[in-house]
């Protein structure tokens, strides 16, 4: 991007994806409370513990990542918001719906100048992640951020296998793989 243009705006790292250990259990996986003090540990995930922003949590499989759950953590820290019981069930229904795959965390972290966590920037932030997550995976997501729109533009946000015209756009608009 134009350094002139970003100038000024709030830059937010992405860290992940970070495995989140799980236990076998007889009718298919699950995460448990040791598990999740492990989680914790992992060197990455122990420096941004005590930070804010936004995390989505997705199940990396043959095919890629798939997104389930966009949030965000704003009066808390990562460690005190992603593993609350809610948040634990909408992750263990995810597990339930895959027979393969390993659960993960990325994480946008808030840059944190001055001491200061910008709310707004990570509500704006988790807006546009949750938008993203529904193009990618319509059937979950966080529901109280974005209404499901009643139109699609071809190749792009669904429908058919994309046209070149469609490819072309997506890598013109940053929508490429």
């Amino acid at each position: 991007m134009n350094k002139k243009i970003t100038q000024g705006m709030s830059e937010y790292g992405i860290i992940g994806p970070l495995r989140i250990p799980i236990k076998k259990g007889g009718r298919g996986n699950i995460i448990d409370s040791q598990n999740l003090q492990n989680f914790w540990r992992d060197p990455k995930a122990d420096n941004i513990k005590a930070k804010r922003g936004c995390y989505v949590f997705g199940i990396r499989a043959a095919k890629g990542i798939v997104p389930y759950y966009v949030g965000k953590t704003s009066r808390c820290d990562f460690e005190g918001e992603c593993f609350t019981a809610d948040k634990l069930v909408k992750y263990m229904e995810a597990l339930s719906e895959t027979k393969k795959g390993s659960p993960v965390l990325f994480f946008v972290v808030h840059p944190n100048k001055r001491g200061k966590t910008n709310s707004r920037q990570i509500d704006e932030i988790e807006t546009f992640l949750v938008k993203l997550e529904c193009i990618k995976n319509p059937s979950h997501g966080n529901n109280q951020k974005t209404k499901r729109e009643d139109w699609l533009i071809m190749g792009m946000t669904g429908g058919r296998k994309p046209s070149t015209s469609a490819n072309e756009f997506k890598k013109m608009m940053g929508f490429n793989k």
